[in-house]
């Protein structure tokens, strides 16, 4: 993430950026993403690429979220 919106603030044409998935979601039964899973794992139906965890809680990934997208955009300053 911290690499991306570094790209992101580098290109004089962009003008904003999201993380579109907050929040973890449901999207069906047995649904592994279209990845290959690691040996043991079973698919459980969740997109699990969101900055809060299905159960509510926050992942680390949220506070550095927090951090990069905090400050003034620079087509605003």
């Amino acid at each position: 993430m911290r690499r991306t919106v570094g790209v992101i603030d580098r290109l004089p044409f962009m003008n904003g950026e999201i993380y579109w998935t907050l929040r973890e979601f449901a999207v069906n039964p047995g649904w592994n993403g279209g990845a290959a899973l690691p040996p043991g794992a079973a698919g459980d139906g969740l997109h699990h690429k969101g900055l809060i965890a299905y159960d509510g809680t926050e992942k680390p990934a949220f506070a550095l979220a927090e951090q990069l997208l905090a400050g003034t955009p620079a087509w605003a300053r």
